[in-house]
């Protein structure tokens, strides 16, 4: 039996009579002022995703809350990079892990932009953004984050940074390498309960969720152990919608004006 399962049996009376109670409260509350809108991959509807470009133009619309992808270099630095491969998204083939940290800037994604490395980002947005929802992509080799974890402590980020992956064992990596960084769950299994019992487990305190996977149930236990649900990537009306009746805690979007349109 798992440890959501467990819960559910042995509180299910208690939890019946506080979610009534804090369903009628939250409903109540300024949805703007509980629900984070996070500009995934920053504000990309004229610039690139994951690029400063697309930070600033984040920053200019006065998002407050930004997602983006970390890979490392063959000399194991960490970049702000989506895909591994490049092949498809630059005029380079091969992966990024093929290259050295010194090489990376030789290289031009579609449009002429540039790789930036997650130093840069945090040097020039660290107070730009109040959260940085910051996604590991593999391979995430101990040497590489060892030096992802150097970026945040050189830049004073601790408190700004949320950090997944899709592998619960990088994770716990990272975390055994650094117990201060802020990290949370990903829903790589595609089960919601797999996920949050990952939480429970590890005590860790934020849950990130495909919005197709989210459940009113097991969002309100998620809330019950004080760990904070965020929902990727509804960009339509009716999915946006879904999700804030959910009572989550943030959405990433690669529509973050709709979502603001939705809110205020």
């Amino acid at each position: 039996m798992t440890l959501v399962n467990h819960l559910t049996t042995r509180f299910l009376s208690v939890l019946v009579i506080v979610f009534i109670f804090n369903s009628c409260v939250r409903e109540d509350e300024d949805l703007a002022a509980k629900v984070n809108i996070i500009a995934h991959r920053g504000y990309h509807m004229l610039q690139l995703e994951n690029t400063t470009e697309s930070f600033q133009a984040a920053v200019k619309k006065n998002f407050k809350h930004l997602e983006f992808d970390i890979s490392f270099t063959k000399d194991y630095q960490p970049v702000i990079l989506h895909d591994y491969l490049l092949d498809e998204q630059s005029d380079t083939t091969g992966a990024i892990g093929d290259f050295y940290f010194s090489d990376v800037n030789l290289i031009n994604l579609s449009g002429g932009y540039k790789i930036p490395s997650f130093d840069t980002v945090m040097q020039k947005f660290g107070t730009s953004f109040e959260t940085f929802f910051i996604d590991l992509k593999e391979p995430c080799p101990d040497s590489g984050l060892i030096n992802f974890a150097k970026v945040i402590e050189k830049n004073h980020a601790y408190a700004t940074t949320i950090i997944t992956s899709a592998n619960p064992d990088v994770i716990r990596r990272l975390k055994n390498l650094d117990p201060a960084l802020i990290v949370g769950s990903d829903d790589a299994s595609g089960d919601f309960e797999d996920n949050l019992d990952e939480c429970i487990k590890q005590k860790y305190k934020h849950l990130l969720i495909s919005f197709e996977l989210l459940d009113k149930h097991l969002c309100f236990i998620a809330h019950a152990n004080g760990i904070k649900v965020y929902a990727y990537t509804p960009n339509s009306e009716q999915d946006m919608l879904k999700c804030l009746s959910f009572d989550i805690d943030g959405i990433m979007s690669d529509n973050p004006d709709l979502l603001k349109q939705l809110l205020y």
